[in-house]
């Protein structure tokens, strides 16, 4: 299988949702079956396998996964891992997991069938609408060198058995066959889980024709059985079972052993062993059985952990042979479907049936008669089963034992398990801080009574260095200004940004001319006024006064006379102003009546009401301009129905029935018509006459003539027609009413928000997208600005796009004035960008990195304080894998009032339930308000791209077209409950039902009722609605009345609910079902359609319809971004094509040209002439007044005919887009404009193509480009410029981009529910739109379907108390002298009860990991006893983002590595640079390979590239060190595990973890310690490790942290992801990693790292500069070290600045905005632009390289630390780098091309590891010759990293 099919690591409970998937059995066995803990070849320990297989689906069930497990008969054989001995076993395994699971696991539903291709497993994926099947490709078990191709050939490598080959052979094969019939594949092998989250390798599945799909082979068991003797594969004889003797022996047995119940253990024991020979060799076998099952009734589990039996090879052998015959009859056993009815076995069915070594131990004792250490004889017990011997026909006892005479057992014991653990736990190094000891005097520790001692002496860390920039100095020295120099050039920067932001902020908030009015903001008095926020005022009103405020005067006789004047002046006005309108509107309405079509005439008037709309007092316009309105409308209805096409224009008479309504509502200047036209229209058109309670007196000013035509009346009854038609014009308000505090009327949720913000609750806002939550930012920032100058609101964006449109939002919306300077309103401050001081503001824009930086860092222990609110946009990414924990730590700690707001949360109570927790814990009140309800409905339609079609142009878009695609032929309506295919998946509560989707569905279900199941009487929509207008509200309360009754059907059995679901399911093409959605049925003979066009061939043909439909703009989602880019361009290369065409086609067009051309030669040659004669006019003298008067008028004609000339063809441009070839809205923009835009695009590095395609209206957007043209694009697609933009997430996610339509363009594992919910909602523009579209294009409706009835994924939180948030915490309390807020900080994080989003309530959990996450850092020496942070803790707290790596680095400097590889430098400088790049990718970036790329698939490809692809293994020094400290970890958190079990863990661990079932068999008699004398060694039971895995041989000696992990007993919180440590494989070990950044360092060359490595284009920039700036926060903490001398100190550490890439983008705009004469032409990251030469400014491209760096801040650095040898001393000039107060765009994708600059430096092996084996006591120069390895290694990465901008 071609590894280009997989996808990246995907979130499994993301990609899923909470949609079911199927996960394959016999591969989830595979799994298990590999693990390394668990003992099989020997020991058989079939109830730890079972207890792998629990852990595994309870790690995803506690991920919120839903799944089923299918096992195939046609696969039994795939679970058996390949080349392993003893089969049988795995096949018994088998058959009594899927018992076990069958019986014991009520939540799951366990399946069986034939085959994949049985027609039952085909029936379940179409009933339960599976999202994928996760299954094994058997990479992970043999790292053979054969291709998956060959595989399925059956090309077999010599080096591989035939059993590994056809066993991969078979589960690829099966991959490929489910990829074929449309599913996707997730990988089991390599499912990795990481904290609250899945990840897994996920394929595209396809569904081809039956003709394509790949047959399944027989399986072909090519095992260790083949060897075995042919007389043991026979059929064991099935006698029958007497149930009542052995019912009868079985209640004898348990009297005997004094058990108080019996499971079916004893008694399938018993059938077995008699269906086995009659050997006495088997017989004799068979006792032991039967004693080893008694004991299994008798012991405890802890107790049974026994040591591994080896015997001699003949009793190996004999040992072996007997077991597996009694595995084939125990096989023969649970497959009877006679024993499977005994009731024994329906209740007590249990997986512990066999103990492997057990049964050694009991064969050995009984064989050796062994009982002299012991006072209970093995024949004693013997004798106890003596009923079930004599039921298996066993002979007696004495003479077994006689007729065999077995010598002793040539090997008396062989113990391979390891002697007991007596680990008792480490003393901890003392701890005492105030902050924390309350909360720690719980825990009960042993303290040493000394302090460790160091090998390093402790040192203070004064940081004095940006930490993510190494130039600019934190501390500022006199003397050392030099910065004056670059006043003038960072001005100019700053400018330019705010005059982007300003363009920006115009197209957010429609100014015109882009001037903004921004409100001016004043701090109001706090008296007089309301608690929270003084009155704003409406416009037109006046607000009373307070009548009990004591200034209040009595008014006077001739203040009233006063007031009645004014009064008098004002009405005399308003009659003006009236007046005034009349006028204006007379002369507007002859215009209008001069337009032709009607439609265009309405337009016009519509736009003239919308002009009017800001203007008071001119209510009589306005509603003439209804009524002229409602004329119009009436005129293109009778049109239709001259035509006989009523159905078509139904959108205008809903139109009317609007405008009749708005005008029944007018209280004011009503014209005196106005009741007998809106009767009479009624009238005719069948409606019921709106109330009209007011009328005016004044008259029309234009004839309305109604008439009387009975053949303008609907085909339908009133209410009918409203719910079909009607639906996006009905009055949306949900209990709106007048409110001072905002400029409009609020909803009464609305209302309810401003009341709990004035009251200074903390609030979760869950409000669908376009719902009305924007306002409550926005109303709580002015709160915060109308309040005073120094509190603080902090506005916190997942993203940086995001951050700027809500800064540039923020700058149009308010302005205010300070008495001091410095002070500013809004600042912006990411990692790139920083714009005004972020503590000399009022609202801080940000991201959540950013925040926690700021929250905790010392320098700001004077602006924490001022922090009122925190607002949370889109705060469901605190599920997110990468940054989500940062969420969550700030919402817990927030030291103040939170808002959260999103649209999409999957478990909205369980999130609130939390949130309230964390807030109740801080003292806050709290509440959660949720709206449902959109504002503007969204309806879905499926895309059907005809084959044969051919684009001819855009014609003129419908100028009055209806609501909605439903009169376009190409778009067949999906409605939403369509979508509930599975009626076990119950219908979303979220899922939303306009009043069209009601009406149809209420027709189906009458029309599908019967007697049995027959349609309330209530529910009709005459019963529902009464005459008067209907409202959404009304609809919204219908549509749960119409989903509740449809949930009754589809519970109960024969319902008609899949009649009403197919019925809505028919589309017009196809009356019957959508064919295109079935699973493809076995018969590979039948008929398919060819495939339809690629998509991006398809997508003008779609663009064609909404453009002719009037429903653009629109935003074609696709999650790939170089697709993306292809469909834009293919889009714009079929105009062009169209164009040209029509072009040459058109004699017309041809002849303009000509005559054009002509005309401008013929200007020009006048214009010549002209010039002539003017200068020889000049030339005459004023007495030759005839003749100069006579070439006066001569050149007075020749100027006239020219100008005459230029006005024919004036405007006209040859090469100008046409019209019907354009989708482009010229009226959007001036042209000028537009060509300027151009140019600046050409400097920002954008391919020309893409620039055409702007000008034509096609836009590609995604987070590739630079800066420049996204914000292009999305200004002018906010403009109306662009009207199609294809787009990946980057519009979902908050950005304000609404558009009339959404379409999702093709399948991606990235299309999941959560990403269709946040795109689709882009649709239907608030205060556009009515409605709004959602197109799927390329994707089955199938698929489609699901996506509309999914489930929202549910928010699962993380660990959040992670070891680096406590040595910031601690940094933070001893750099501000433990400030209240910190002391608050740390209790808020401590006191909550639930710390874990979506966990449960463990909080001594928590408390026993934060001390021992302290303890961890104590013995690494970065935290003093008296929590003082020492040494290197400020440079490792500032890599918290990558906590592993970042305590694996210090390790590394901590125990001498880089001092000793530093020495090298001076000697070979290049091995020691590649060598310490090795290291850091190592640490930087552990980025798994599949096993399947070290096959030989990827062989070739690797060999022709520069990469190595495979990360080579750890030097040998570097390796032991790390290793080293991994120990001391393991030890740290293993003492960890023995305190809090110790403390907490009272009960027995003897519960597998997924089906809870207990399997604790303790005996109750005396006999139970002989019994364990007798028959099991005497190893003590484990403490800290589960004893389902001490079954195998395991104690509590642990030999990794991950084993320690996964390993550990119930009831103890350990998760891998949050211990510090870093996995060190040893050579021989197959643990592939990517060598990406170590291979760029070598070769420099991002094409070999797409190609060779796997990375994404789209990520290769992310990569890279994020280990540019890991690189440059080593550089900086480095140098801070060496110059500290006081009290460690954080420095600001929210001045962050980016990487390398960051910077060179940034000096790339700066070239194009700036320096004019500079140009450099990239391209972005699609191959066939990569691979084009780029062209180079006039700059020599190596010297700009080499010296970026700038001179000055290079000084300040040798000021602070000597000069290296060999570091670059260079300077430019020209741009000085990292700018705190100016912005650096989001990077590029411009990737450097194929033949870019490769260094052929290699790191021999040699090199790797010929350093000293010790390194300790580093002195100040080895350090100094540390930081300048990694100044050299910083060079010299971010030199290649920079040509990449070259």
């Amino acid at each position: 299988m071609d590894s280009s099919q997989f996808s990246d690591r995907v979130l499994a409970c993301d990609y899923a949702g909470q949609e079911l998937f199927v996960i394959d059995g016999d591969s989830l066995l595979l799994e298990c079956f590999n693990d390394s803990t668990l003992d099989y070849d020997a020991g058989f320990q079939i109830l730890h396998a079972v207890y792998i297989i629990e852990r595994f689906l309870q790690n995803l069930a506690r991920r919120q996964c839903r799944f089923d497990i299918a096992f195939f008969d046609t696969h039994a054989g795939a679970c058996i891992p390949p080349d392993k001995p003893f089969p049988y076993k795995y096949r018994l395994t088998r058959l009594l997991a899927i018992e076990h699971l069958k019986r014991n696991a009520q939540a799951l539903s366990l399946l069986q069938f034939r085959s994949p291709r049985e027609s039952n497993f085909q029936a379940y994926l179409e009933k339960a609408k599976v999202y994928f099947i996760a299954c094994s490709d058997g990479a992970r078990y043999r790292g053979a060198k054969v291709k998956a191709a060959s595989l399925i050939r059956q090309e077999v490598d010599q080096k591989d058995s035939q059993a590994s080959v056809y066993h991969r052979a078979l589960l690829r094969h099966s991959i490929r066959y489910y990829a074929t019939v449309g599913l996707d594949v997730a990988l089991l092998n390599g499912m990795e889980f990481r904290d609250s989250k899945v990840f897994c390798f996920v394929i595209a599945g396809s569904k081809r024709p039956t003709s394509s799909v790949i047959s399944l082979p027989q399986v072909r068991e090519i095992s260790s059985d083949s060897n075995q003797n042919t007389s043991s594969n026979q059929t064991l004889p099935n006698s029958e079972i007497d149930q009542e003797a052995v019912l009868s022996a079985l209640e004898n047995v348990r009297k005997n052993l004094g058990l108080a119940s019996m499971s079916s253990r004893l008694l399938m024991t018993a059938i077995a062993v008699k269906r086995m020979s009659s050997t006495a060799r088997d017989e004799f076998f068979a006792r032991a059985c039967l004693v080893h099952a008694a004991l299994l009734e008798m012991l405890p589990l802890s107790r049974r952990n026994c040591s591994l039996q080896l015997f001699s090879p003949n009793d190996e052998a004999e040992f072996e042979s007997s077991l597996q015959q009694y595995c084939r009859a125990s096989c023969q056993t649970l497959t009877d479907p006679d024993i499977k009815k005994f009731p024994l076995i329906e209740v007590t069915f249990t997986p512990d049936y066999l103990d492997g070594r057990l049964l050694r131990q009991v064969w050995r004792t009984l064989k050796n008669n062994d009982d002299k250490n012991s006072s209970v004889s093995p024949n004693q017990i013997v004798v106890k089963l003596s009923a079930l011997l004599t039921f298996a026909c066993i002979k007696d006892v004495e003479a077994i034992s006689a007729s065999i005479q077995a010598p002793k057992l040539s090997l008396p014991r062989d113990e391979t398990m390891q002697a007991a653990s007596s680990f008792t736990g480490r003393p901890l190094l003392p701890f005492v801080h105030l902050a924390f000891a309350e909360h720690l005097s719980s825990i009960q520790v042993t303290i040493e009574g000394q302090d460790l001692q160091h090998s390093h002496e402790e040192r203070s860390f004064l940081e004095r260095k940006h930490w993510h920039n190494s130039k600019k100095s934190l501390m500022p020295r006199k003397g050392h200004d030099n910065e004056q120099h670059r006043e003038a050039w960072w001005l100019r920067r700053h400018q330019r940004f705010l005059n982007n932001l300003s363009t920006y902020a115009a197209s957010l908030t429609n100014a015109s001319g882009k001037v903004l009015a921004p409100e001016l903001i004043f701090v109001e008095s706090s008296k007089g006024r309301e608690p929270a926020q003084a009155p704003r005022k409406s416009p037109g009103k006046q607000v009373s006064k307070d009548r009990n405020n004591k200034s209040t005067k009595i008014p006077t006789k001739s203040a009233s006379a006063g007031r009645n004047a004014i009064s008098a002046s004002q009405a005399e006005k308003m009659v003006k102003e009236m007046n005034k309108a009349f006028e204006a509107w007379d002369r507007k309405r002859k215009d209008l009546d001069k337009t032709i079509e009607p439609a265009d005439r309405f337009i016009a008037a519509s736009s003239y009401e919308i002009d009017l709309a800001g203007r008071t007092n001119i209510d009589t316009v306005t509603n003439e301009l209804l009524l002229y309105r409602l004329a119009v409308l009436l005129q293109l209805w009778k049109a239709h129905c001259q035509n006989s096409d009523k159905a078509s224009g139904y959108h205008l008479v809903a139109m009317a029935v609007d405008l009749l309504h708005r005008l029944s509502e007018m209280r004011t200047g009503v014209p005196k018509e106005a009741p007998s036209i809106l009767f009479d229209v009624s009238k005719q058109l069948g409606l019921p006459v709106p109330r009209l309670r007011v009328a005016g007196e004044r008259s029309l000013s234009f004839p309305f003539i109604v008439g009387s035509n009975k053949s303008l009346r609907i085909e339908m009854d009133p209410i009918t027609f409203r719910l079909l038609h009607g639906g996006p014009f009905m009055d949306r308000s949900m209990g709106s009413q007048e409110d001072h505090r905002v400029p409009f009327k609020p909803d009464a949720w609305q209302k309810e928000v401003l009341d709990e913000l004035d009251q200074h609750t903390s609030l979760l806002l869950l409000v669908p997208t376009s719902g009305g939550k924007t306002f409550i930012s926005f109303y709580a920032m002015e709160k915060v600005l109308r309040a005073g100058n120094d509190d603080v609101v902090v506005y916190v964006a997942p993203t940086k796009a995001l951050v700027n449109q809500v800064a540039a939002e923020i700058s149009a919306r308010f302005k205010k004035n300070y008495e001091h300077g410095g002070k500013a309103l809004c600042s912006i401050h990411t990692r790139d960008m920083r714009v005004h001081k972020p503590t000399q503001c009022q609202v801080l824009v940000t991201v959540p990195h950013i925040l926690q930086i700021m929250l905790l860092s010392p320098s700001n222990k004077d602006w924490v304080p001022k922090v009122k609110t925190i607002i949370f946009d889109e705060v469901h990414s605190i599920s997110a894998s990468e940054d989500g924990v940062v969420w969550e730590q700030l919402l817990m700690m927030a030291p103040c009032q939170i808002i959260a707001l999103s649209a999409t949360v999957g478990n909205p109570e369980a999130f609130g339930a939390w949130l309230q927790s964390t807030q109740e814990a801080k003292g806050s009140r709290f509440r959660v308000i949720k709206h449902e309800h959109r504002f503007s409905d969204l309806r879905k339609y499926s895309f059907r791209s005809e084959a044969d079609r051919a684009f001819q142009g855009l014609g003129k878009p419908q100028a009055l077209s209806s609501t909605g695609l439903n009169n376009t032929e190409s778009f067949d309506y999906l409605h939403p409950i369509s979508a509930l295919t599975s009626s076990a998946r119950g219908i979303p509560a979220d899922l939303a039902l306009e009043s069209r989707d009601c009406a149809l569905l209420f027709d189906v279900i009458k029309k599908c009722e019967t007697r049995e199941f027959p349609v309330p009487a209530d529910l009709a929509p005459e019963s529902t609605f009464g005459p008067d207008a209907i409202t959404k509200r009304d609809v919204i309360s219908w549509a749960k009345r119409l989903k509740d009754f449809l949930a009754t059907w589809m519970t109960e059995s024969g319902s008609p609910f899949r009649t009403v679901v197919t019925e809505l399911s028919k589309s017009r093409s196809d009356d019957t079902s959508d064919g295109d959605d079935e699973t493809l049925p076995a018969n590979d003979g039948e008929q398919h359609k060819a495939p339809s066009k690629d998509v991006s061939e398809t997508a003008l043909l779609l663009l064609q319809d909404l453009h002719n439909a009037n429903a653009l703009p629109a935003i074609l989602f696709n999650f790939a971004r170089g697709r993306c880019e292809e469909i834009a361009v293919t889009v714009y290369d079929r105009l062009l094509e169209a164009e040209d065409a029509w072009k040459a086609k058109s004699s017309a067009w041809r002849t303009k040209v000509v005559n054009s051309e002509r005309s401008r030669k013929g200007q020009e040659a006048a214009a010549k002439k002209a010039g002539k004669l003017k200068t020889k006019l000049g030339k005459h003298d004023r007495s030759q007044g005839d003749e100069a008067a006579g070439l006066s008028s001569k050149a007075e004609r020749e100027r006239e005919s020219l100008e005459s000339s230029e006005d024919t063809f004036k405007g006209f441009d040859p090469d100008k887009p046409l019209d019907g070839f354009s989708f482009a809205n010229p009226k959007k923009s001036d042209q000028n404009e537009i060509d300027n835009l151009m140019e600046r695009l050409r400097k920002a590095g954008i391919h020309e193509k893409l620039i055409s395609a702007f000008r034509r209206g096609i836009a590609a957007h995604h987070s590739g480009f630079n800066k420049a043209y996204r914000q292009a694009v999305e200004i002018w697609f906010r403009r109306g410029y662009l009207t199609v933009v294809v787009a990946t997430g980057t519009l979902a996610l908050g950005i304000n981009m609404p558009c009339k339509t959404v379409v999702f363009t093709e399948d991606s594992v990235f299309l999941n529910t959560l990403n269709y919910r946040q795109a689709s909602g882009r649709a239907g523009r608030r205060g556009f739109d009515l409605l709004g579209n959602v197109v799927f294009h390329g994707i089955s409706k199938d698929k489609a379907r699901r996506l509309m009835s999914s489930r929202i994924p549910a928010l699962i939180g993380h660990f959040p108390v992670t070891t680096s948030l406590v040595l910031r915490l601690l940094i933070l309390l001893d750099n501000t002298n433990n400030a209240p807020y910190a002391m608050k900080m740390v209790d808020s994080l401590l006191s909550q009860p639930r710390l874990y989003l979506g966990g449960e309530s463990f909080r001594h959990q928590v408390l026993h990991h934060l001390r021992f996450s302290i303890e961890y850092l104590r013995r690494q020496g970065l935290v003093a006893a008296d929590g003082a942070p020492i040494n290197f803790a400020s440079s490792i707290a500032h890599l918290y983002y990558v906590e592993k790596s970042a305590f694996a680095f210090h390790a590394l400097l901590r125990g001498g590595y880089f001092s000793g590889l530093a020495k090298g430098i001076v000697r070979n400088e290049e091995a020691t640079l590649n060598t310490s790049m090795l290291v850091m990718a190592h640490c930087f970036f552990r980025h798994p390979l599949r096993q399947v790329e070290k096959e030989s698939e990827d062989a070739e490809r690797i060999r022709k590239s520069p990469s190595v692809v495979f990360l080579p293994a750890f030097p040998e020094v570097a390796s032991r060190i790390m290793k080293r400290h991994n120990e001391e970890t393991l030890e740290t958190y293993t003492t960890y595990v023995w305190t809090f079990v110790n403390q907490h863990c009272k009960e027995r661990d003897e519960t597998l973890p997924f089906t809870r079932l207990n399997v604790n068999n303790q005996c109750d008699t005396d006999d139970r310690d002989n019994l364990l004398k007798a028959f099991v060694s005497d190893n003590p039971p484990v403490h800290l490790r589960s004893p389902f895995v001490a079954l195998s041989g395991h104690t509590d000696d642990f030999a990794s942290i991950s084993s320690l992990c996964e390993t550990v007993r119930s009831g103890v919180f350990l998760e891998s992801a949050v211990v510090p440590y870093l996995e060190v494989a040893d050579k021989d070990e197959s643990n592939p990693l990517n060598a990406a950044l170590y291979d760029f360092y070598r070769h420099g060359d991002v094409t070999a790292l797409v190609k060779a490595n796997k990375v994404r284009s789209g990520d290769v920039w992310f990569l890279l500069n994020d280990f540019s700036m890991v690189l440059a926060t080593l550089v900086a903490s480095l140098e801070g070290f060496l110059v500290s001398g006081g009290r460690n100190f954080d420095g600001d550490l929210e001045d962050v600045i980016g990487g390398v890439g960051e910077e060179a983008e940034e000096e790339l705009e700066d070239k194009s905005e700036i320096f004019s004469d500079e140009k450099t032409v990239a391209m972005t990251d699609r191959p066939e632009m990569r691979n084009k030469k780029i062209l180079s400014g006039r700059k020599n491209r190596e010297a700009v390289l080499e010296s970026w760096e700038d001179d000055e801040e290079e000084k300040d650095a040798s000021d602070d630390a000597p000069s290296s040898q060999g570091a670059s001393n260079k300077s430019w000039k020209g741009a000085p780098q990292n700018a705190t107060m100016t912005p650096s765009p989001a990077p590029t994708r411009s990737l450097s091309p194929a033949s870019a600059t490769r260094s052929t430096a290699y790191t021999s092996k040699d090199s790797l590891n010929t350093l000293p084996t010790t390194m300790t006591g580093d002195t100040e120069e080895d350090l100094r010759q540390v930081l300048h390895m990694f100044r050299r290694l910083k060079e010299e990465f971010d030199g290649k990293f920079r040509k990449i901008f070259a």
